[in-house]
C-alpha cells in the first residue's frame, strides 16, 4: 500500500482517523495511540509481511535501550556528580 493509493486515501486513512478520533473524543487516550501503532503496523505490513520483523525488532531494542537509559538516569548524574564540590 502506498501513500498515494486509492486504497489508502479512500479507506484506510479515513477509517484509522475515525476510529483515532473517536477514542480521542470518549478520553480513551492510551487506546487511541495503541490503535495507531497497530494501523502503522498493518500499513507497513501490508506492503511487505517482512518488513513487520524489521520494525518490530527495531521498536524493541529501542523500547529497552530507553528503558535502560531511564533506570541509569540517576546512577550516572550521582556519578558525573562525585568529584563535584560547591
Amino acid at each position: 500500500m502506498l501513500f498515494n493509493s486509492y486504497i489508502f486515501v479512500l479507506l484506510f486513512l479515513p477509517v484509522t482517523w475515525g476510529i483515532y478520533f473517536l477514542l480521542n473524543s470518549k478520553n480513551q487516550y492510551k487506546t487511541a495511540q495503541f490503535c495507531l501503532i497497530v494501523a502503522s503496523l498493518i500499513f507497513y505490513g501490508f506492503y511487505n509481511w517482512h518488513y513487520l520483523l524489521v520494525i518490530i525488532g527495531s521498536i524493541i531494542i529501542n523500547y529497552s535501550l530507553a528503558l535502560s537509559a531511564h533506570f541509569l538516569k540517576n546512577q550516572s548524574i550521582a556519578f558525573l556528580n562525585r568529584g563535584r564540590t560547591r
